[in-house]
């Protein structure tokens, strides 16, 4: 984890920033790929009206108990998922249909079970949807539902839970926090002490130089 609950995270030409103070990259870190433009929206990650994975414009994350309006203003791309992860139920409505909204994207679940069944419970063939389905417009939202209570009904949300921004030292190939967002502390397990196991993806030799080291 390289930042905490009530911090601000930006990412500047792909150095990190917390709290206005560079997070040094990790001395095995590394880039390959080229650094992406500035003004380029990346569509594949969290919040994508930020940026991209190498400039992300500032983000504050959530702590427990921070209280979040929500009006015309509210960036749901970024309210919704916490809901989410809180434990309410948050449900679009259609005309006569119901939708509701979930953290756990259909591909990847296809991905995992090897079974197109996975689709069946999703939109447009069932009932499901991500907040960051290209379904969804922001126009949509005022037809959201939390608890079965019109969103229009709330004045503000109250987090529930802490949350955390994790990121890899491969950071052009890391899926992590600028990916699949904040991570709730209830999923939190505990610190990671040393290196169990390290491979070479090249050559699929194992690196005994970081096998067993201390993890600072």
């Amino acid at each position: 984890m390289i930042a905490l609950p009530g911090d601000t995270l930006e990412i500047k030409s792909r150095k990190v920033f917390v709290n206005n103070v560079e997070f040094t990259l990790p001395e095995n870190g590394k880039y390959i790929a080229p650094e992406l433009p500035e003004d380029f929206k990346q569509r594949d990650i969290f919040l994508r009206t930020h940026g991209n994975k190498d400039n992300f414009s500032a983000v504050v994350l959530p702590k427990k108990e921070d209280i979040i309006p929500l009006n015309d203003k509210t960036d749901w791309l970024y309210v919704v998922p916490l809901m989410i992860m809180d434990g309410h139920e948050v449900t679009l409505e259609s005309g006569s249909r119901t939708y509701e909204l979930t953290n756990i994207d259909q591909n990847d679940l296809y991905r995992r079970k090897e079974s197109m069944e996975v689709f069946e419970d999703y939109y447009p063939s069932g009932n499901k949807l991500t907040p960051w389905s290209t379904a969804i417009n922001d126009d949509i939202w005022q037809y959201l539902k939390i608890d079965g209570t019109p969103i229009n009904e709330l004045g503000s949300y109250v987090v529930k839970q802490n949350y955390y921004w994790a990121m890899g030292d491969n950071r052009d190939d890391s899926l992590d926090s600028r990916y699949w967002g904040f991570v709730p502390e209830c999923n939190l397990l505990g610190s990671a002490l040393f290196v169990y196991f390290s491979l070479d993806l090249d050559s699929w030799m194992p690196r005994l130089d970081r096998v067993g080291t201390v993890i600072k």
